[in-house]
């Protein structure tokens, strides 16, 4: 089997133009949002969202239950929790990416999430 491979002139080619791919740029580390990058989420967050919607958004979007990241109260300590939840779970950053396709149409949202995302870049 291994000499087929060897000889075979589609191997090589294949081969050959692995060699040539452009050396892609190296990822940064997931780092963790500053607390005032922090601030800024949730202020973004209180702006679009409402309870249900964010429950909605979390299970169909994130595949996340609402009651099992937070026991309620009001709509800040909510938020908190879930952004909290998604600091603690590693979610953040889809967090925001996917928020950003959901609420496409509100620009001061828009705005405050790509402010974060670029200071993480």
């Amino acid at each position: 089997m291994r000499a087929l491979l060897d000889d075979n002139p589609a191997v090589e080619e294949l081969q050959l133009l692995m060699t040539e791919l452009p050396k892609l740029p190296e990822v940064q580390p997931n780092r963790s949002l500053s607390g005032r990058q922090l601030g800024l989420l949730h202020a973004a967050m209180m702006s679009v969202l409402e309870i249900e919607g964010l429950r909605r958004f979390l299970r169909f979007n994130l595949e996340k239950n609402l009651d099992e990241l937070s026991a309620g109260g009001k709509k800040q300590d909510v938020i908190f929790d879930v952004r909290s939840a998604s600091e603690r779970e590693g979610w953040t950053r889809k967090l925001m990416r996917d928020s950003l396709e959901e609420f496409s149409g509100q620009d001061n949202y828009r705005q405050l999430i790509e402010s974060i995302e670029g200071e993480l870049t």
